[in-house]
């Protein structure tokens, strides 16, 4: 089954929806990083959160997200095109052994989330808060309900195989989010719903079309608000897309300090750099160096 991505409308109730399914995308990249299942799980959580903004994006824009947390996990960065381009990594890739609980990952203090914005390589818009939920798709809902003053609730589901060649078995999402001129007591009903269990096995549901299981989805949590409809928006299917380059790797290399610069140089042995997003490896003579 192919990843998708749908948004829409409950314009009675003036909520905005995504859903995300990003399975075979979560699959890719815990395979090129090989997490473990602990690691894992907190990057495809990210990552699946990361889906679900991206039709909030405006046409040319890039997001970054950054997760920091003083557990082991240290870090999530999930990066995102409004074109449907995602990609993601965690600070440690192995934490079996480690932990033996994922909060016990993300640590006993408020972490910081960050997220900045960008369009043409230029920043247009950047914000932080606290983490004071220690998780990541908890973390991002409290963003923007705190820090953006727009009333956010995301729910994912995620399921591993035993199998390291197909580690997930399903990962999905969906997003609600108040518009200006939302009625938030019907939109907690809708929250309320999408945490009744009916609602969750829909979501782990497996064997359905991705577009059938949203709107049984949607017609679930729309019960508790009589009346209401909803319209449904086709969105760009989201699809690993690394964007590191030599030629990058090369301008990042060229920020060195010029005494390291020369060391390297005297030491003739070639640097080998991967990419922390797709761990691609690359060799780079040190005659390539700059300065």
């Amino acid at each position: 089954m192919q990843d998708f991505l749908m948004r829409g409308l409950i314009p009675e109730i003036g909520v905005r929806i995504t859903f995300a399914d990003v399975t075979a995308l979560c699959n890719d990249i815990l395979i090129k990083h090989n997490c473990d299942p602990l690691s894992g799980y907190i990057l495809c959580r990210g990552l699946a959160a990361g889906a679900l903004e991206i039709p909030l994006l405006d046409e040319g824009e890039r997001c970054s997200i950054t997760w920091n947390y003083q557990g082991p996990i240290r870090r999530v960065v999930v990066d995102f095109s409004a074109d449907g381009e995602l990609r993601g990594y965690t600070g440690a890739k192995e934490l079996v052994g480690k932990v033996e609980t994922i909060a016990q990952a993300y640590g006993d203090e408020d972490g910081q989330l960050s997220i900045v914005r960008s369009r043409d390589e230029r920043q247009v818009g950047s914000s932080r808060c606290a983490g004071k939920l220690l998780e990541v798709v908890d973390d991002l809902a409290y963003f923007h309900s705190v820090s953006e003053q727009i009333e956010t609730d995301i729910c994912v589901s995620l399921r591993f195989n035993p199998d390291p060649n197909f580690p997930v078995s399903l990962c999905r999402g969906i997003l609600l989010q108040a518009l200006p001129d939302c009625d938030h007591e019907k939109l907690g009903l809708l929250r309320d719903a999408l945490r009744r269990p009916e609602a969750q096995a829909i979501l782990d549901e497996t064997g359905v079309s991705t577009d059938t299981l949203f709107e049984r989805l949607l017609h679930l949590i729309l019960s508790t608000c009589p009346g209401t409809s909803y319209q449904l928006f086709p969105s760009v299917a989201p699809r690993f897309q690394c964007r590191c380059s030599e030629g990058k790797t090369l301008d990042m290399l060229a920020s060195l300090p010029p005494e390291e610069v020369a060391a390297i140089k005297a030491e003739g042995k070639p640097l080998r750099i991967s990419c922390a997003f797709c761990s691609h490896i690359y060799s780079i003579e040190p005659d390539r160096l700059r300065g």
